[in-house]
This record gives structure tokens, sequence and C-alpha cells, in this order.
């Protein structure tokens, strides 16, 4: 707030208005410089960056599985599909009462398959069981 004298209505307060004026000299050299650092962005390209380093997790190394595991992996990879659609069609086919017992047959050992390729069995196995005692227990 500016108070002026009583005669002259100059302001009394000259240090609060320097005060002022070098707040906004400090303000508008911020912005031009803020508006040439931007301005000097437009034509250039962005810095390279790691390709991981969007994930919010550490950056490790991918795991060099060993001769053996790749093999069986490629032989699950192909044959996987093939069998989905098999199990498909003899679901299809079958069109009795128990469908879903077969869909729940094949989608367990499809997916006990899958597990046991990956090296997740143990872990497969547990929660199968736990499903079964739940649905058993209810």
């Amino acid at each position: 707030m500016r108070t002026t004298g009583p005669a002259s209505g100059c302001p009394t307060s000259l240090s609060g208005l320097q005060g002022d004026l070098l707040a906004l000299g400090a303000l508008a050299t911020a912005g031009a410089d803020e508006r040439r650092r931007l301005q000097a962005t437009i034509g250039t390209s962005p810095p390279p960056s790691h390709p991981h380093a969007h994930l919010r997790h550490r950056i490790t190394p991918i795991p060099t599985e060993s001769r053996d595991r790749r093999y069986l992996l490629r032989i699950w990879a192909t044959i996987s599909t093939p069998l989905l659609f098999v199990l498909l069609a003899v679901l299809v086919s079958s069109g009795g009462p128990s469908l879903v017992a077969s869909g729940a047959a094949g989608l367990v050992v499809v997916l006990g398959i899958e597990a046991l390729t990956r090296g997740h069995f143990q872990s497969y196995f547990l929660r199968l069981l736990g499903g079964v005692v739940i649905v058993a227990g209810g």
C-alpha cells in the first residue's frame, strides 16, 4: 500500500517502490530467459534417452536363458497355438453337459504346461490347489 504526502502527492515510500520495480525487472528477465531457451529448442530434436528410461523399476539386463530352456520355449511357442485351437474344436464338437468341465480341464492343462516351460510351475500348482480348495469348500 502506497501512501502519499499531504500536499505534494508524491509517494513517501520510495524504497518500497524501488523494491517492487526490482522484483518486476527480475521477473521480466526470467521470462525473457525462458522464452529464449524455448525458442532455441523449437527446431531441435529431443536428446536421446535410454530405451528403458520410462520404466519405474531399476534397469537390469535381461537374463540369458540356457540353451535348453530357449529350445523348450521355442517348441512350446510353436505348439501352444495349435493346441488351443484343437481344444476349442473339441469343446465346440462335444456340445454336451461336459462343456464347462472340458473347457476347465483344457485350460488347466495349457496353463500348467505354460507355467512349466516358464519355470513357474510351483506357484501355479499352489494357486491351482488354493482355487480347488476354495471352490470345494464353498
